[in-house]
């Protein structure tokens, strides 16, 4: 008995189901590059829309407006733009949004107080300073374990050969075990840009170089 050849409808439905086997393989790897290329670009607009707010929440209070901008890269050219509109009394609040080549946008926001000092105080407080070391002046900064901050804006800069008082506090509070005052042990974890941004860093070292 003769093999029976196959029917048109018979090689339609096997070239369809060829075809979509296919297409589910490439979509598969499509997917994956798609899904990396889009981790990739998310990255690149938070490493960036940090940096910016960085700048930004360093800018001199009177200064601090609106603005937009580009920022180009190897192969491609993002742009971001803040708006800076008041917050409750004399606060400021910023948002900022960068946008990718392709569209996608990442945001953040962050608060401004009329000037670094004072919002260098608000993060010491914030992050606990005030519960290890001490601020003669300060009723709420009674803290017992670390060594104290009366007139560290002048002791700071004697602390270690080369280094100024600014670099000394930032490296102190990003990597507290690099230098021991004299009579203390280690007790402060470091702390990292995820837990502490620059511009923080920026706001509480300012707040401590006011204390002579």
């Amino acid at each position: 008995m003769r093999p029976r050849g196959l029917s048109l409808i018979e090689m339609v439905c096997a070239v369809f189901i060829v075809l979509l086997a296919v297409t589910y393989v490439m979509g598969m790897f499509l997917g994956g590059s798609h899904t990396h290329a889009r981790a990739q670009d998310v990255s690149r607009m938070n490493t960036l829309a940090q940096s910016r707010m960085d700048i930004l929440m360093g800018t001199d209070f009177k200064r601090l407006a609106s603005a937009s901008g580009t920022f180009s890269g190897a192969d491609e050219k993002f742009s971001w733009k803040a708006t800076v509109e008041p917050y409750k009394t004399d606060m400021k609040k910023i948002t900022l949004t960068v946008t990718s080549p392709i569209g996608r946008t990442e945001s953040l926001v962050g608060l401004r107080c009329p000037n670094l000092e004072d919002e260098g105080m608000r993060l010491y407080r914030e992050y606990g300073c005030a519960s290890c070391h001490a601020i003669t002046k300060f009723d709420w900064a009674r803290g017992v374990g670390g060594p104290t901050h009366d007139g560290i804006a002048r002791t700071a800069s004697t602390r270690i050969s080369g280094m100024s008082a600014g670099e000394y506090l930032e490296q102190s509070v990003r990597d507290p075990s690099a230098y021991l005052v004299p009579g203390f042990e280690p007790g402060m974890a470091a702390i990292s840009e995820t837990d502490m941004s620059n511009a923080q860093l920026k706001a509480i070292t300012k707040f401590m170089m006011t204390l002579r």
